[in-house]
């Protein structure tokens, strides 16, 4: 018997709201995220749209006084931090950093605050917006026989290698070392949006931890979002985040009618019986949603959300985190304007969605009676897990898979030991000598990059010309070590001693860079 844990209530934070030169440039002059849920239009009966901000607060983000009042609202209302979304692209590229940047140097502001690496590039694909913003600019990027006239991608994200996870964490370090940088047990919480995007993730969660150690800090909380099988075993927490769980479960079910509408009872019901998605899990919460001002009739959106039902289902859902043992509620969002997200106060509602949360936060503490904590059975996770073992995709077809993509890239005259030369690795080890271990260990003989050795083991069973080492003997000096058995990458890196082992890179993230890295914007 114990009092029952009340977890802190993050709410999700967009910076769209500046001008950039980039948008200027890609939306037309002027653009930020309230273009579009400024010139929103209802779609049907009833439809909530334009979503208006109480007393026409169409704020500028890197004015002060908006992020102080931001703050004074969360305070009153028992937010206790944000998660503000964190933008970094292929070659460091950075893009809506001025409010981050800004958070950093007004110490004075009391605001916790945690980031989320919205790691997908940025692509035209606000097809309404264009419709909105530039005449015609809907088709703007096919001609008159449907061919494509320009790349579509804005931004491409793209993950590199050492030294381009090493300028990262370099920008992360001051934000982690603030003193309101959201921490668990000392360690800053670092959200990823999509993990299972990042080949190279087990890497480079490896190289983060031990660099941030070396810095100082205890650990850095690697925070999935919608974690699955194919996620990294190294992400330490995953969030169930809504609405896109729950959407997504019910898509093929929802009639356009219309478009796509997920009533909320419907909707909540669904949410609070999702079960664990990680080893923990955070269970996420949304103010409701309506993206139908960027996508138009192709948008999705939830109906009949009040300030009344919201304040039942973030009561529930905090009940439901504390009895997990979580420290967090995740909810969406603070900001989220063009997808009808917002906590912050809007003409229709004012302050009812804030005073609802209040309300949820303030009867779950006051449940300050001994209660019996209710154990999160483990055993869903591993039932889950053996379940998924079943159906997980045959490694073999993973391995075609790859080797489909490597033929494709000969076919283009690149060649997986023109990319390790030009990024600094000539001396080159290679673990694993399976398919993918021999085809790399001929690419790297044709093309002269010296190969220190081989690690497998089988070592004492190949016939190859080569050096041959066992999993745990000691290696010569090397450049980078290249994991080709990927389907067991995070065994194999469990089992490497990471204090001797260095620059250690799997091969389907290099193939996967060599994919983009001709991308031209």
């Amino acid at each position: 018997m114990r009092e029952i844990m009340i977890p802190k209530v993050i709410v999700m934070y967009l910076p769209q709201f500046h001008r950039t030169p980039e948008n200027d440039e890609w939306w037309g002059e002027g653009f930020t995220d309230w273009v579009s849920a400024r010139n929103a239009k209802p779609l049907f009966e009833g439809h909530y749209q334009p979503h208006i901000p109480l007393n026409d607060n169409y704020y500028d983000l890197l004015d002060k006084k908006t992020m102080q009042w931001q703050a004074d609202l969360m305070h009153k209302y028992g937010i206790d931090g944000i998660c503000m979304y964190h933008y970094w692209f292929k070659d460091s590229r950075r893009i809506l950093e001025k409010p981050e940047q800004n958070l950093l140097e007004w110490k004075d502001i009391d605001m916790p605050f945690c980031f989320c690496w919205a790691n997908e590039s940025w692509a035209r694909s606000w097809t309404h917006l264009f419709s909105m913003t530039r005449k015609g600019a809907n088709i703007w990027n096919f001609d008159s026989d449907n061919k494509q006239k320009q790349n579509p991608i804005l931004l491409q994200q793209s993950y590199g290698l050492y030294d381009q996870w090493k300028k990262h964490l370099d920008y992360l370090m001051p934000f982690f070392m603030d003193e309101r940088y959201i921490k668990i047990d000392g360690a800053p919480v670092f959200v990823i949006y999509k993990p299972n995007e990042i080949k190279c993730l087990s890497e480079m969660i490896i190289y983060w931890k031990k660099m941030a150690k070396a810095e100082g800090l205890a650990d850095i909380c690697i925070v999935g979002i919608n974690c699955d099988d194919a996620s990294s075993d190294y992400i330490d927490i995953s969030i169930s985040f809504e609405p896109l769980v729950t959407i997504w479960r019910h898509y093929n079910d929802i009639p356009n009618n219309p478009i796509k509408m997920l009533d909320f009872d419907n909707f909540i019901r669904s949410s609070l019986e999702e079960k664990p998605n990680w080893r923990k899990c955070f269970f996420g919460g949304t103010v409701g949603y309506d993206d139908t001002p960027r996508r138009g009739n192709k948008g999705k959106c939830i109906v009949n959300n009040t300030p009344e039902k919201f304040n039942e289902y973030t009561y529930n859902l905090l009940r439901k985190n504390s009895l997990y043992g979580n420290e967090y509620l995740f909810i969406n969002a603070w900001n989220e304007w063009g997808e009808g997200m917002h906590l912050e106060p809007d003409k229709k509602y004012s302050f009812k969605y804030l005073e609802a949360l209040h309300d949820a936060i303030s009867k779950t503490k006051n449940l300050d009676e001994k209660v019996a904590i209710f154990q999160a059975d483990n055993n869903d996770y591993e039932k889950r897990q053996i379940y998924s073992e079943r159906i997980r995709v045959d490694k073999n077809e993973l391995y075609l898979k790859l080797m489909d993509q490597w033929m494709n890239l000969a076919e283009n005259e690149k060649s997986i030991s023109n990319y390790l030369s030009k990024n600094g690795y000539k001396k080159i080890v290679i673990y694993g000598f399976g398919m993918l271990g021999q085809h790399l260990y001929y690419d790297l003989v044709k093309n002269g990059v010296g190969i220190v050795g081989i690690v497998d083991e089988r070592a004492h069973d190949l016939n190859v010309d080569c050096n041959l080492f066992l999993p745990n003997d000691e290696l010569p000096k090397y450049d980078c070590f290249v994991i080709t058995s990927v389907f067991y990458k995070d065994e194999i890196l469990r089992k490497l001693n990471l204090d001797t082992i260095h620059d250690v890179i799997s091969i389907d993230h290099i193939i996967d860079e060599i994919l983009t890295e001709d991308v031209v914007f």
